[in-house]
């Protein structure tokens, strides 16, 4: 034979095996659970990402061996959390990353950690819910979710359009934009303040048409929102803590293979603290924003304090039994007792 057709035949030979090759990888490609999941954070920010980079590609994808992914809509173009919860329970959705309010549609007892001034800093707080975790992912089974991670909302401050608060006759004279959980209307209710039952999208044109003139909000919501325009005064108080999370309905949890469900577990537990790290920074710049551009911020003494604490103290008690369990009242007091003894 010659040589020009035995390097033919050699050439034709290695051509078909690598089309078999490809042919047999493309065939054999790992089928892939896409979850589709909804977000607030507006693309481009850091946040949003930490939850592409970190929590998708570089996350499930890797750990999962590409055989499970999230698909994330972002910038609220899903809805709000109402609207989420919606869709998860039709499964136009698989998940999303819910703020307080939805949390606290989604497992009413997660009420708990929004008692007024419960927490004087994170450190209590990463303490309490280290203690409380596996009895709050219990919480989120029963209600057939599945809890990835909890998220860290940052204090919520009070932003007043035109009045300063800083005694109760202050609230008096003020209308709050009150817009989620019992906890937050009884602790209003405890300072006597008038409120305005909205939802989260009326907020801003409620408070652009002077309907109501206040609103407990974490700095981050509060750029967003565009209302420092309008606003003259920032109260920080550490009144109000909220905790989100990052959740999938049971169902969704179950499409994914059993054989990597600790390892998803694991992966989220980790990128905990790199999540709530990026919001407690972005909330901190945010609210310096909002100095620079003029706000004015009234600083209470600890005596001012203390006469809000002691309002608003009852509420602990008075939703005991009615939004969580006495039992679970107890067993926060103690972790917060445990860890202020050391």
């Amino acid at each position: 034979m010659k040589p020009e057709k035995t390097i033919t035949i050699i050439l034709i030979v290695l051509v078909v095996f690598i089309h078999r090759i490809a042919f047999s990888e493309t065939t054999s490609k790992k089928p892939i659970v896409v979850l589709k999941m909804a977000s607030n954070a507006p693309e481009g920010m850091a946040l949003t990402n930490f939850i592409k980079k970190n929590i998708t590609s570089d996350g499930i994808e890797r750990v999962t061996d590409g055989e499970v992914t999230f698909d994330w809509y972002h910038g609220g173009i899903m809805g709000d959390d109402e609207d989420w919860i919606a869709k998860m329970n039709i499964d136009q959705l698989q998940g999303a990353g819910l703020d307080a309010s939805g949390i606290d549609v989604v497992v009413p007892e997660m009420g708990i950690m929004q008692l007024p001034f419960l927490f004087n800093d994170f450190d209590e707080i990463a303490h309490v819910k280290e203690g409380l975790r596996e009895r709050l992912i219990k919480l989120f089974n029963d209600r057939h979710y599945k809890i990835l991670i909890f998220g860290d909302q940052p204090f919520d401050d009070i932003y007043s359009i035109k009045h300063k608060v800083r005694t109760p006759e202050d609230f008096r004279k003020i209308k709050f934009a009150c817009y989620y959980t019992v906890v937050t209307q009884e602790t209003l209710n405890a300072l006597k303040t008038r409120q305005i039952h909205l939802t989260v999208p009326e907020i801003v044109a409620s408070m652009r048409a002077k309907i109501c003139d206040a609103l407990l909000a974490p700095a981050l919501w509060y750029v967003g929102s565009q209302l420092y325009t309008i606003t003259d005064y920032v109260i920080p108080s550490n009144m109000r803590f909220t905790m989100g999370g990052v959740v999938v309905t049971m169902k969704a949890w179950n499409r994914i293979p059993e054989k990597h469900h600790e390892t998803i577990v694991e992966l989220m537990r980790e990128l905990e603290p790199g999540l709530n790290g990026i919001i407690a920074d972005n909330n901190k710049r945010c609210y310096d924003a909002l100095i620079g551009y003029g706000m004015k911020e009234v600083r209470l003494t600890l005596n001012e304090i203390e006469i809000w604490k002691k309002r608003t103290r009852p509420v602990w008690d008075l939703l005991a039994g009615k939004v969580y369990p006495r039992k679970l009242l107890d067993v926060v007091l103690g972790y917060l007792e445990e860890y202020r003894s050391h």
